[in-house]
């Protein structure tokens, strides 16, 4: 099971050089559109880096704009979960934490979790689960100022069920490839952004059929 959260694991190894993110911009490429666009040249190296679990550190991607970095990260990703039976590859961001650091550990109590990441497969637009892992970050959350957006559908405001909230909505962008689930948890400016995968039948039986 690939996991952002994992120190020095797969995703947690690719993860740690983009963790945080600025707010996209308009001539930002859609996301969508990244897996028609040509491998990096230095593609393979990167991912021989990525796919080492002996060291516990972060790999560090460095460069000027626009030379590729963020379709290098999407392919390496994409690569390593088609090896794993993921089937989604995951966008968790959280806005108006305590600090950045509060940020990034809430995030990542919503990308660890097996009930997120089991909603996220079986497309079931479930925000009890998203509410469920924010408090259980044990970071400070404001829950009358809780807001939750699955794509671009908000779904909770004031840590209740949104007005004019649309499940089919929801449920659409959920199947999809591509999952955006964001959280603003109303305390503070904190800002941060983790990315992870859902969690499959085929993921399990994949990692319950070696060791390592």
């Amino acid at each position: 099971m690939l996991t952002c959260g994992d120190a020095g694991g797969v995703l947690g190894t690719a993860a740690a050089a983009h963790v945080r993110r600025k707010p996209l911009v308009e001539r930002r490429p859609d996301s969508r559109r990244y897996h028609l666009l040509r491998p990096r040249a230095y593609f393979e190296r990167f991912a021989g880096l990525v796919r080492r679990t002996d060291p516990r550190r972060g790999v560090v991607l460095m460069g000027l704009r626009h030379v590729g970095k963020t379709v290098l990260l999407h392919h390496v990703i994409a690569h390593l979960l088609d090896g794993e039976g993921a089937r989604k590859f995951v966008e968790v961001t959280v806005e108006g934490a305590e600090d950045d650091g509060a940020a990034r550990r809430i995030a990542f109590a919503i990308g660890n979790s097996p009930l997120v990441k089991t909603m996220l497969a079986a497309a079931d637009a479930n925000r009890g689960r998203l509410v469920m892992a924010v408090g259980k970050a044990g970071e400070a959350a404001e829950r009358e100022r809780l807001r939750l957006w699955i794509g671009d559908e908000q779904c909770a405001e004031g840590g209740r069920l949104r007005d004019g909230y649309s499940e089919e909505r929801a449920t659409e962008h959920l199947q999809g490839g591509e999952v955006r689930l964001r959280a603003d948890v109303g305390v503070g400016s904190g800002r941060a952004t983790v990315r992870t995968c859902d969690l499959t039948h085929s993921c399990v039986d994949v990692n319950a059929g070696y060791r390592s």
